[in-house]
């Protein structure tokens, strides 16, 4: 058959596919799905055919909200689920707050650490004492944080239904993404509107949500919801979605991926001729140190920038040219090596996400307590980065905070009057002249240090730079991600480093399913060219390329061996020297 021949009957096969869902009368439907495989396409045409807006689109992950909002907001209401949950919850509590290190805050009152307050919510462990105290500190403080947050509403929304407008269609992504807590808040969605919820349990990777797509293999599987699939993927080469059949069929012969909903992923070669012929294999490059693999990408990134970035930049989109996956170890590793090796295309690298800032929580707290002086969130956000000067007095307080006593009737004088005139103060500020914001930032000199001077400035004035905000909103060429990072995300030309057991997996003897899945996501981040980068030698300790790399079969893979700083330099040498 020739590749003409194929490729329409995919494009039949396909179309057949999608014709079954939007030909089903169903309000409650479930696509299982792998990646590139039209999920987004699928939402399109379903609100397209509904020729209404009244509709919802929610996503777990944030990235994803722009995109999607490209393509369908002009039929629907297009947000992540925190989102949507907040704009809900202020309906029901105006006067609380949404502070984001509340549970921070919660695990210093309590002494319960933060990660088991997490966990306690993700499961919805209701009767756990600690989960009551977590309620009731929030309740003190009338705060929430994002897990809070979900919870209150849909204990709100069993009691009052009407906490949920009514919509034609609620469509939701990334269901393998949520955790307990979150599939009970989309239970209580259910009447509200027709229902399709999206997934993939190949790409379940998020362990501390503590579900790793069981929810979404529980509803698969449940008679409530007529199940469909969407085997074609257009986003990656034939030869990924070759190798993710192999990981595949090699985790479930050596029993592992025993829950996972069956599926099929087929490669769809419409339109990608080109790159099938251009990228037929995979590359599996085998570093001697971590020297050599950055040597290797300083080049090779090089090379790809001065070849394809003019192209790129006319592009739209929303996706990077080159995306770097690995774990946090070799992230930071390499991060710090290239901010210095690879100064020349530094403006085409995604900069490190600014550490949280305590300045800016301090004007949280300075927004919190202009609208309310008595708010005890506002009072405690300051206590929290700004500690009193006599810490002895803090344990104090905290029992007779327990006590419903507020805050401000609790902190010493002095503390509470130096906040105060920083408050009185920005008050003025947000409506003063350029003559008396002179005056107010002279005298907020006496008051703070420098720095927060200035994140109080641009806080409150809502005066950010230009180049900040573009800075924001760019997308660049090349990002630095995990591979939970990845998710959402796809590339031209990916690597994936550090590709050794003791790292995926952590331990070759007791693999479990979420890493092997890992290893899906990031290979199928892939548009065109994957480089999959084992490392020999880590700082003198000796690694063995990954036992994953195993289960994909030879035929579709070039492996290079050990490669030093020496040869990868000889190698680009003689490339340059052929070009010339």
């Amino acid at each position: 058959m020739s590749n003409i021949a194929k490729a329409d009957n995919q494009e039949i096969d396909r179309q057949k596919y999608i014709q079954k869902i939007l030909n089903s009368t169903s309000s409650k439907k479930i696509i299982v799905a792998g990646p590139g495989t039209g999920k987004t396409s699928m939402f399109e045409y379903i609100l397209k055919k509904s020729g209404s807006q009244n509709n919802l689109v929610l996503t777990f992950i944030n990235r994803l909200v722009n995109d999607l909002s490209l393509r369908l907001g002009n039929y629907a209401k297009v947000s992540t689920l925190h989102k949507f949950c907040l704009d809900v919850f202020y309906n029901l509590f105006p006067n609380w707050h949404m502070v984001s290190d509340l549970v921070n805050i919660i695990s210093e009152d309590t002494g319960v650490k933060k990660d088991l307050f997490e966990e306690l919510f993700h499961k919805v462990e209701e009767n756990d004492p600690r989960f009551k105290l977590y309620l009731e500190r929030a309740l003190y403080y009338k705060a929430i944080s994002f897990n809070d947050l979900i919870y209150r509403v849909f204990k709100k929304a069993i009691v009052e239904p009407n906490v949920f407008s009514h919509y034609d269609n609620i469509l939701i992504d990334e269901f393998q993404d949520f955790s307990a807590l979150e599939v009970e808040f989309i239970k209580q969605l259910e009447s509200h509107g027709n229902i399709l919820i999206v997934g993939d349990d190949d790409q379940a990777i998020y362990k501390n949500k503590f579900d790793l797509g069981k929810s979404l293999r529980i509803l698969y599987h449940s008679n409530f919801y007529e199940h469909f699939e969407l085997p074609y993927c257009s986003r990656c080469p034939k030869v990924i979605v070759d190798s993710i059949n192999d990981i595949v069929k090699e985790a479930v012969k050596k029993g592992y991926l025993k829950e996972r909903i069956n599926k099929k992923f087929i490669a769809y070669e419409e339109g990608k001729e080109g790159i099938n012929n251009n990228y037929p294999k995979l590359k599996i490059l085998n570093m001697a140190s971590v020297d050599a693999a950055s040597c290797f990408l300083d080049y090779f990134i090089k090379t790809i920038i001065n070849k394809e970035i003019d192209n790129y930049e006319k592009r739209e989109g929303t996706e990077p040219l080159v995306l770097i996956i690995s774990t946090i170890k070799y992230l930071n590793i390499f991060k710090k090596d290239y901010k210095n090796k690879l100064k020349d295309i530094a403006d085409y690298i995604e900069p490190d996400q600014d550490k949280e800032d305590k300045n800016l929580h301090i004007c949280e707290a300075y927004r919190i307590l202009l609208k309310d002086e008595e708010a005890n969130i506002g009072w405690r956000l300051l206590l929290y980065y700004d500690k009193l000067p006599q810490p002895e007095l803090w344990g104090e307080i905290l029992e007779e905070s327990k006590k419903n006593v507020p805050l401000v009737e609790l902190i010493p004088d002095e503390y509470k009057k130096k906040h105060q005139d920083i408050i009185k103060l920005i008050g003025k500020l947000k409506n003063s002249t350029e003559y008396t914001k002179i005056k107010i930032e002279h005298t907020l000199e006496h008051l703070v240090d420098n720095s927060l001077k200035k994140q109080i400035i641009e806080f409150f004035t809502n005066k950010e730079d230009e180049d900040l905000i573009k800075a924001r909103d760019k997308i660049y060429p090349i990002q630095f991600v995990t591979y939970q990072g990845s998710k959402g995300l796809a590339a031209d030309y990916v690597f994936i480093l550090g590709m050794n057991d003791g790292d995926l997996p952590k331990d070759p003897s007791s693999i479990t399913d979420y890493e092997i899945c890992e290893f899906i996501v990031g290979l199928t981040r892939t548009k065109k060219e994957c480089y999959i980068i084992p490392i020999s030698n880590v700082y003198s300790k000796r690694k063995r390329k990954s036992t994953f790399l195993s289960w994909i079969e030879n035929e579709r893979v070039i492996m290079c061996k050990s490669l030093s700083v020496e040869q990868v330099r000889q190698i680009f040498n003689d490339k340059s020297n052929q070009h010339n």
